[in-house]
């Protein structure tokens, strides 16, 4: 004869979960209601004899699942079999202890080899953000429960939380497509943050001291950040560029199924300036194989993998030059005094890692950004926005969305720009739509054309790729 008890959280709680095996706790008010302890936690069931043998229903875990709730879930699964269903026949759960981290371990054995490897990081790092959920059983958690982490998640990081939110969002759909998960989909209906399209791109000025800037990069950057503006080519693509896939004679390079976003072979122009540009480089390149070979002895690709430290440098030394040109426009200067002020802040920023090596001065920041600092200040005290000059807001990818913009800007239409870029919708290239409207190779050409005419003198001497900057 079992003891039956009117159950409460509280009741629940105060109990002292059992090593091995179970232990059961009957309700008293809801006939067959049971909440089962295990060393892993308590889980609601209903136990029901069908004539034959003890049926066993999972209704939720607790304390995610309340007594309350369990009681109404119970009596709605009695009111069920009165009507002649069958509800154990209905498995809510891949196993009765099936917890969140189990659909993410089933989601990783199939994405893996199948997914790109950026898309597999992104998910990763959501979901690790989603760490109050991982040890949830998936039956228990709630729309409720999921607005809950998104919210938490969006305060400080709201693209990211709308990530999150894709990420359980596949991992239930696969689990019901799969057959091993049988319910609704709870983070269906979910509230996600408001994603504003980024239009960023580099206007005349910056292009101007962008150039500038890449002027004293060494050769083979130089070559790696001018592809990429001017081709519109995607970071990871750039970066594995091969001599085999360029079709020089054409003027087109086929990026491999692999290597491109949607897994289909992508054919990129190549305007002429660059041709040539890659011309004079392949006579110089240390490997036969890769365009941007890596330094790197321990890598195991063979081809630079991420700019990330070199695109810093180009980015803070081009706006350091955007506050010389701020303190030009300030003070009247012309083009020999504005050029003579880069160079004296180019001194400052050796002087400043001088002492630096010499422990004569401490630096937290980057000679750059050091030096980067007090310019702003000066640029204050001449009554200028710092923030207006400042191109710590670009970035890699925003290189791409410039020769969209350019191209767009000097005249070719929407759906000419989305092949250029290879995009596979419309609606990825509405972005441009802001700059202007209104025909895929004169495209290309006439926005390089802009790009380094805007560049002024420093774009016409990296693309005449005269040697590195002394």
């Amino acid at each position: 004869m079992v003891e039956r008890k009117n159950l409460t959280s509280a009741r629940i709680e105060a109990e002292t979960l059992p090593t091995k095996g179970h232990r059961d706790m009957w309700d008293a008010e809801v006939r067959g209601l049971v909440v089962r302890l295990t060393a892993g936690g308590g889980v609601f069931y209903l136990s029901k004899w069908d004539g034959k043998e003890t049926r066993w229903v999972r209704l939720g875990a607790h304390p995610e699942t309340k007594v309350k709730d369990a009681r109404a879930l119970a009596l709605d699964k009695l009111a069920a079999i009165q009507r002649g269903e069958k509800p154990w026949e209905q498995k809510d759960l891949m196993r009765a202890e099936a917890a969140l981290s189990d659909l993410w371990e089933a989601h990783q054995a199939h994405a893996i080899g199948k997914n790109r490897g950026s898309t597999l990081a992104l998910y990763a790092r959501a979901w690790e953000l989603l760490k109050p959920l991982h040890g949830k059983f998936v039956g228990s958690i709630t729309k409720g429960d999921i607005q809950g982490e998104i919210n938490r998640i969006g305060k400080t990081r709201p693209v990211m939380a709308n990530r999150c939110h894709s990420v359980i969002s596949v991992l239930y759909s696969r689990a019901i497509d799969s057959e091993t998960f049988k319910g609704p989909n709870p983070a269906t209906g979910v509230v996600r943050f408001r994603e504003k399209s980024r239009d960023r791109f580099l206007r005349p000025d910056e292009l101007r001291a962008w150039w500038q800037s890449l002027e004293y990069e060494p050769e083979n950057w130089r070559l790696y950040f001018a592809a990429a503006v001017l081709c519109g080519a995607r970071k990871s693509n750039v970066c594995a560029m091969r001599w085999a896939d360029l079709d020089t004679e054409r003027g087109l390079w086929r990026v491999p199924g692999e290597q491109s976003k949607n897994g289909e072979p992508l054919i990129v122009v190549l305007p002429t300036t660059l041709l040539t540009l890659l011309a004079v480089w392949r006579r110089r390149c240390p490997s036969k194989s890769w365009v941007f070979p890596t330094h790197d002895a321990d890598s195991a690709v063979g081809h630079v993998s991420d700019p990330k430290r070199p695109w810093a440098r180009v980015v803070n030394r081009a706006t350091l030059f955007r506050y010389v040109q701020a303190l030009a426009e300030a003070n009247g200067w012309d083009a020999d005094s504005e050029a003579q002020a880069r160079a004296e802040a180019l001194a400052e920023v050796e002087r400043a890692r001088v002492r630096a090596l010499g422990r004569r001065e401490a630096m937290t920041a980057d000679p750059l950004e050091y030096v980067g600092e007090l310019y702003a200040k000066r640029v204050s005290k001449a009554e200028r926005d710092p923030a207006d000059y400042s191109l710590a807001d670009i970035r890699m990818h925003d290189l791409r969305r410039t020769l969209g913009s350019w191209a767009t800007i000097t005249g070719a239409s929407l759906s000419i720009v989305g092949r250029a870029l290879g995009h596979r919708s419309l609606s990825a290239t509405q972005v441009y739509a802001r700059l202007s409207i209104d025909p895929v190779r004169d495209a290309v050409e006439t926005a390089g054309r802009a790009i380094v005419g805007h560049g002024g003198d420093a774009a016409t001497r990296v693309m005449n790729n005269k040697g590195d900057k002394v």
